[in-house]
């Protein structure tokens, strides 16, 4: 089984669990350097990007093997959503080092968006 077949499993796992204890779900899949069309500044691509990170083909080659298990989980009522391009158009900086940790600002980007989602979650789930 492939690691992207494993991660949907667990996350219908996860939703399931949730659903028979009527616990919110919500997962996030999060973007990385490797995988997007992002313009990088020559000094955050320094910081961000390098050829011989051991995260390269994990997680750029990767990140196309969780997508192909989207429209899955999405009939299965897996609640996720996935921020991959969430910093395609940024123009700062938002990577802190080459294994897809952000910076202040990747973090507030990303922040604000699981909060609207959390939120979103949590009315839907109050209507079920």
């Amino acid at each position: 089984m492939s690691a992207a077949a494993l991660w949907r499993n667990a996350s219908m796992t996860m939703q399931n669990l949730s659903d028979t204890e009527s616990i919110p779900y919500l997962e996030i899949v999060q973007p990385n350097q490797y995988f997007s069309p992002r313009k990088f500044s020559h000094r955050e691509h320094e910081v961000a990007l390098h050829a011989n990170s051991p995260y390269l083909d994990a997680l750029g080659k990767g990140a196309p093997h969780l997508i192909a298990h989207f429209p899955l989980m999405m009939t299965r009522g897996i609640q996720f959503r996935s921020v991959i391009h969430i910093f395609d158009d940024v123009e700062s900086p938002v990577y802190s080092d080459d294994f897809s940790h952000y910076n202040q600002t990747g973090n507030e980007i990303l922040a604000d968006f699981v909060a609207e989602h959390v939120i979103d979650t949590l009315r839907s789930s109050s209507h079920r």
